[in-house]
């Protein structure tokens, strides 16, 4: 996920949707937002989304930081569409904290 300066949200929108072809699996390093922010996009995908092998404490970590993200991202966007006379349609959240339970099923804790 981008963090900070103007471009930040076109690039996660862009990042969000882009295609990623097929994933075997996807390795996640630790639970830093610069990581783990875009993941819940594969949430969406149902049961055809890769499964992310991470540490037991990335795993236990991971959904609460997602869930906080998509709260901050909800709380955002309703702000961001008031001040720019838009609707809160344009400015949603990338995914929301049921995309991040989704996900969690997902995490694939190993050694």
């Amino acid at each position: 996920m981008f963090q900070g300066g103007r471009e930040a949200p076109r690039k996660n929108r862009e990042a969000y949707a882009r295609d990623l072809g097929r994933l075997d699996f996807v390795l996640l390093t630790h639970a830093h937002i610069d990581h783990c922010g875009l993941l819940p996009r594969f949430a969406a995908a149902g049961g055809r989304g890769p499964q992310i092998y991470c540490t037991k404490p990335t795993a236990d970590l991971v959904p609460v930081m997602l869930k906080d993200s998509a709260h901050v991202q909800s709380r955002g966007s309703r702000q961001s569409a008031q001040r720019r006379g838009r609707r809160v349609e344009e400015e949603a959240p990338l995914y929301s904290a049921e995309d991040v339970d989704r996900l969690a099923l997902r995490l694939m804790p190993c050694r």
